[in-house]
């Protein structure tokens, strides 16, 4: 277990990383058509729905899924069945989800980066690769390194994607799941094996945030010029051409006619496709030959746009990255689907009926956005407070103290949950049909360090020479903290109390744990779980649990429209709208 979720959080980090600091530049430094649409695509990841966005993918690419039914089934385009499951359907899972979490660190980063440090540097001659290696990179590592961070703790953590696909066997052997099932096999509901995993979880989530940070921040990063207001440094995608070996256009035009015979020759692609490729390496190598070919056969130079080179690229990327929220979708207006049917025969809106018919449903939803809120409340209250203290105080232990307000979100919520659990136990601040303190304690300690992270880069990128200069002018400490700091750094505090509130309304295991001791005052993530799992014959467990899922993000959609709103122009700093 420990090896196994090790192995997932470095490659769903690793690939995080890459994807979400790419389309980050890709955003945040060229104009091209349709660039406001990309951004609004890469936020929907962090719409996460429990439970239902891993079976929606598990749907997606399952054995009579909507992939195999159309690739496999209907244009027989695929000669086998693609099936996803174990660690790999878990990293799949999860790196579709978490990537967008760099991408927003990432891009903050690089719109707050000054272009006139890049311009300096191309006037002393860095140039392309070179200039982004040894300028804009180091500038914007603080957003990219706290996005990591973030990534690999609520990989090794995440415990819904091990319970969906459960069915695997490897997909139980995760510190997480290990958690759960410890704690669901206890002889009193509680295992005290559940909390030492736990800390043996803590200590590789806090070891794998000590190797990054020291990977990316053996220097301090600074801007030097921060304070004022400028026009990101964008350019426009440049029209060039692009060489194409032959070999392309007619390996194409093969492929195109085999699909249009397969129906009547029956034959399949293996052997065509190896006399194609020998014919033409040989016809293509063979100087008797290759001076009698065509221009074209040989080699040929198309005018690419690249912009639609950068789609061709964007558009597969986005498209899975967008799948659990298209499954769940389908899933809640679904009609009866046919056996190998690509698409429902019908479309409903019948499973919207247990938002109605069920009151405690509906309450759910009324409890989830107080709770997110009260806890959102104090989440920007001690986040920002670590967060001075981290990047502006020099005191006894610091780094301890990093690891400190860093180490609840690496803690199972199922540990978490637990604890509180086993310490307000017979107390009066846990009456058993009531959970609703112990709720929003949870949601705020768990969460509270996206908001440490985002708030610490914000400090990071900032100056101390402004504060120290508003100091000199005969500033306390708290005019200049209120006057000076927290608008330099109130886009990224806002950017962390965002991304807190969206998880927490989305919080699965200390949800159902806590939840469960007075299911009238439950959050949605429960009673998402007890539809999805129930056998009621009044509505389709599924299909349900997706309409529920749907409500959830458009919760947590409106949420970021709104923050829009209100920050106007600098919003896009945060959210990448």
């Amino acid at each position: 277990a420990i090896i196994n979720s090790i192995y997932v959080a470095i490659i769903v980090t690793g690939f995080s990383v890459l994807l979400g600091v790419f389309l980050a530049f890709i955003v945040a430094r060229y104009d091209f058509f349709g660039k406001s649409i990309i951004r609004t695509v890469l936020i929907f990841p962090l719409l996460a729905t429990p439970f239902v966005g891993a079976i929606g993918i598990k749907a997606f690419l399952g054995l009579n899924g909507f992939f195999n039914n159309l690739f496999y089934d209907t244009l027989h385009i695929f000669p086998l069945q693609l099936q996803i499951k174990g660690l790999a359907a878990i990293i799949f899972v999860q790196a579709l989800s978490l990537f967008s979490l760099v991408y927003l660190n990432a891009y903050s980063s690089f719109m707050a980066i000054d272009p006139s440090l890049e311009e300096q540097a191309e006037n002393l001659g860095a140039k392309g690769s070179k200039l982004f290696r040894s300028v804009t990179l180091p500038l914007a590592m603080p957003g990219i390194q706290a996005g990591a961070i973030l990534t690999f703790i609520l990989s090794i953590e995440d415990l819904g994607t091990p319970i969906v696909f459960q069915d695997d066997p490897q997909a139980k052997k995760t510190l997480a799941f290990q958690v759960f099932d410890s704690f669901r096999s206890g002889s009193l509901g509680i295992d005290p094996k559940g909390p030492a995993i736990g800390i043996i979880l803590l200590i590789f989530a806090l070891a794998g945030f000590l190797a990054i940070r020291k990977y990316a921040g053996v220097r301090s990063y600074e801007s030097g010029t921060k304070g004022g207001q400028w026009n990101p440094r964008t350019r426009q995608l440049q029209s060039q051409n692009v060489s194409v070996n032959g070999l392309l256009t007619a390996a194409g035009w093969f492929l195109f006619v085999y699909l249009l015979i397969r129906p009547i020759s029956g034959f399949p692609i293996t052997w065509p496709l190896f006399w194609f490729l020998a014919l033409y390496t040989y016809l293509g190598r063979n100087p008797r030959f290759r001076d009698r070919l065509p221009e074209w056969f040989v080699r040929r130079r198309f005018g690419f746009s690249t912009t639609i080179l950068l789609y061709a690229l964007l558009i597969p990327l986005l498209f899975l990255a967008l799948i659990p929220q298209i499954s769940v979708i389908i899933l809640s207006f679904a009609g009866p689907w046919g056996s190998n049917a690509v698409l429902p025969a019908t479309w409903t809106l019948e499973h919207y009926s247990i938002l109605t018919t069920y009151p405690a449903v509906t309450q759910s939803i009324t409890f989830t956005l107080i709770y997110g809120a009260i806890a959102t409340v104090f989440i920007v209250l001690l986040g920002t407070s670590a967060a001075y203290i981290i990047a502006r105080r020099d005191i006894p232990g610091k780094t301890y103290f990093d690891l400190l307000v860093t180490s609840p979100i690496a803690l199972p919520g199922i540990v978490i949950a637990t604890g509180y659990f086993i310490l307000y136990y017979r107390t009066p601040l846990f009456p058993l049909d009531a959970p609703a303190f112990l709720i929003i304690m949870s949601y705020t300690i768990r969460k509270f360090p996206f908001t440490v992270r985002a708030a610490y880069a914000g400090l990071q990128s900032t100056p101390v020479v402004l504060e120290e200069a508003s100091q000199n002018m005969g500033a306390s400490k708290n005019q200049t903290f209120a006057k000076i700091t927290m608008p330099l750094i109130g886009v990224s505090v806002l950017a962390g109390s965002l991304l807190s509130f969206v998880y927490s309304v989305s919080e699965v295991s200390t949800s159902l744990i806590l939840g469960s001791l007075g299911p009238e005052q439950a959050p949605m993530t429960f009673w998402t779980k007890e539809v999805l799992q129930s056998h009621s014959a009044s509505y389709t467990s599924a299909n349900s649990a997706a309409c529920l899922g749907v409500l959830m993000m458009a919760m947590q959609m409106t949420v970021i429209t709104v923050t829009n709103k209100i920050l106007g122009a600098r919003s896009s700093a945060m959210t990448g709208i």
